[in-house]
């Protein structure tokens, strides 16, 4: 009986932990007030220098999902 109560409460607070990682996962991401994209955009440049328009329009259009 002592073994079961420990498994469940092993597993009740592995599925707790599991809950709150994933959670913060979705949602920290989404409360920064800047666009990845664009981030990503602009890392691209600053290592490369200017982009062509052409170059900048392919990624926006593969990466922001339709």
């Amino acid at each position: 009986m002592k073994f079961r109560k420990y498994f469940g409460l092993r597993f009740l607070t592995y599925l707790l932990t599991v809950w709150i990682g994933i959670t913060f996962i979705f949602f920290i991401p989404r409360m920064f007030p800047s666009d990845p994209v664009e981030n990503m955009i602009g890392q691209i440049q600053s290592r490369s220098g200017q982009m062509d328009p052409a170059q900048m329009e392919w990624i926006l259009i593969c990466l922001i999902p339709h």
